[in-house]
């Protein structure tokens, strides 16, 4: 079982520790920051659950060091959005060229523009591109996809 650390934790850590972690410094000093906040009571991360995706992510990126992917990200995987599309992961834009048939990737608006049919649920459509990903990954490294078994 994995125990995270506290805000308080991680607030009272050195630039260095988190580096050791293998965080960049402008991310070791971002995660700082934050969990400073919580600490201090400045921010109260449970307002991500509660605020409009658009309110949460303006708010998360008055951090300094977190941009629109940090903040889309946070939202989708830590605050549970369910319609949140960080259209400028690389990831997502390959993923979405491939399965169109197109080489390289796409632009973040042609992807913003395929995910209107996933409206309401882009959270779910982000996470079908990544695991596309991880199955081209598998794919393209001779690991075989596990196969179903009836039970």
């Amino acid at each position: 079982m994995w125990v995270f650390p506290g805000p308080g934790d991680v607030a009272g850590a050195a630039v260095d520790d988190l580096r050791a972690l293998q965080l960049s410094r402008q991310k070791a000093e971002a995660l700082l920051r934050i969990a400073s906040a919580i600490e201090s009571g400045r921010w109260d991360p449970e307002a991500a659950v509660r605020e409009p995706s658009p309110a949460a992510s303006a708010r998360l990126q008055q951090f300094r060091g977190v941009g629109p992917w940090t903040a889309e990200y946070v939202l989708l995987r830590v605050a549970g959005h369910p319609d949140v599309l960080p259209v400028g992961d690389v990831g997502l834009q390959r993923a979405w060229a491939r399965l169109c048939g197109m080489p390289g990737r796409v632009s973040e608006r042609t992807l913003a523009e395929a995910a209107m049919a996933w409206h309401g649920w882009r959270s779910d459509f982000a996470f079908y591109l990544w695991l596309d990903n991880f199955a081209e990954r598998r794919k393209a490294a001779g690991v075989p996809w596990p196969e179903a078994t009836a039970e």
